[in-house]
């Protein structure tokens, strides 16, 4: 079975295709997030919590956090 750190490792690089496919490119904004939380050494069932006005910026740092195994929190500016 494999684990989110192999599916997010297994990916192809979809950076280039993003003039084509502007979505393309949010997803491997979101994909190069979640990486990077791993290599700063998240693990599967960490908590992260994401302080954040309402963006949608905020919805890929969840993405991130998810992708990586993480359980995100959000806290928002208001609150």
């Amino acid at each position: 079975m494999s684990t989110p750190h192999d599916r997010i490792d297994g990916l192809a690089d979809l950076k280039k295709l993003d003039q084509r496919y502007p979505e393309i490119h949010i997803q491997a904004d979101w994909i190069l997030q979640s990486r990077a939380l791993i290599r700063l050494g998240v693990e599967p069932g960490d908590g992260l919590v994401i302080l954040s006005a309402n963006r949608p910026e905020w919805m890929m740092a969840d993405l991130a956090a998810t992708a990586a195994g993480a359980l995100p929190t959000g806290l928002y500016t208001t609150a």
